[in-house]
């Protein structure tokens, strides 16, 4: 990624090593050579905004799957939370309702049963 201007960079100054320092006012040469360099390094600039841009994407991405994995964490814990946290003392009292509501349907059920119409009838002689 930075390798292309770094190399932009590196040719400059093999070019000032070679050919000297630029002076107040530039050759034909250095023009040249300068007008030239400007168009590699706009080229390392394009590609570097574009690198920057994919960059800013992904970092997009990225933000939205954490607050996506932060939302699910959030709605596990609540699910887990209340099957897990159970208050002991609550769940045996209401248990134990529940069971004492089941025996008193059952005595109830038993005292209808035994209290049918047919067993208070008494049996009448038969008719000949």
């Amino acid at each position: 990624m930075g390798t292309p201007l770094f190399t932009a960079l590196q040719t400059i100054q093999q070019y000032v090593q070679t050919n000297g320092p630029f002076g107040a006012t530039l050759t034909t040469a250095q023009q040249s050579f300068l007008t030239t360099q400007l168009g590699t390094l706009n080229t390392v600039q394009t590609n570097l905004n574009n690198v920057v841009g994919q960059n800013g994407l992904a970092q997009a991405e990225v933000t939205n799957t954490q607050s996506s994995l932060t939302q699910q964490q959030t709605m596990l814990q609540g699910l887990i939370g209340t099957d897990t946290q159970a208050n002991l003392a609550q769940a045996s009292a209401n248990l134990q309702q529940a069971q004492l509501s089941i025996q008193a349907a059952g005595q109830v059920f038993q005292a209808l049963n035994a209290s049918s119409l047919l067993n208070s009838l008494s049996p009448t002689p038969a008719l000949s």
